[in-house]
């Protein structure tokens, strides 16, 4: 399966890039020295907002739909869904990448709220992904950043 059959939602760009980089990757591993370190990931191991962002909102909307704030359980609830995201993070199997995962639940009382986050990061291999899930009586936002080790 193709990497745009894979990920249909992906811009057009975004491919062409992922066509450009294989056809890189296959002209330098038949020239001399081709299996080195790489410094930087290839388009397929970098983590990717999107796919990151689909995997958020689904554990969200699963472990919250029905469910009803209550301060006892939010702190409990935060911590089994951090995990939860860390997890199926992990499970994409993208080398030398790092995870940070910060869940806050509130309760929905009308009050505004605001979250800001401020990153200093190589953008071309690191990323967030973020989704906010909202009922009768909870507020969640979910945060996810992938960091490539060098």
């Amino acid at each position: 399966m193709s990497y745009a059959e894979q990920y249909p939602f992906l811009p057009q760009s975004v491919l062409e890039q992922e066509r450009h980089e294989r056809h890189e990757r296959k002209s330098s591993e038949g020239g001399e020295g081709g299996g080195g370190y790489a410094l930087r990931p290839s388009f397929k191991q970098k983590f990717r907002s999107p796919i990151a962002k689909q995997m958020i909102t689904q554990i969200l909307n699963e472990r919250l739909e029905r469910a009803i704030y209550d301060k006892d359980q939010a702190p409990l609830w935060a911590r089994e869904i951090a995990e939860e995201i860390k997890f199926k993070l992990l499970d994409l199997d993208l080398p030398r990448y790092k995870y940070i995962v910060n869940v806050t639940i509130l309760e929905n009382k009308g009050a505004g709220s605001r979250m800001q986050v401020n990153c200093f990061w190589d953008s071309d291999t690191d990323n967030l992904a973020q989704d906010t899930f909202k009922n009768d009586t909870i507020i969640c936002v979910a945060m996810a950043f992938g960091v490539f080790l060098y």
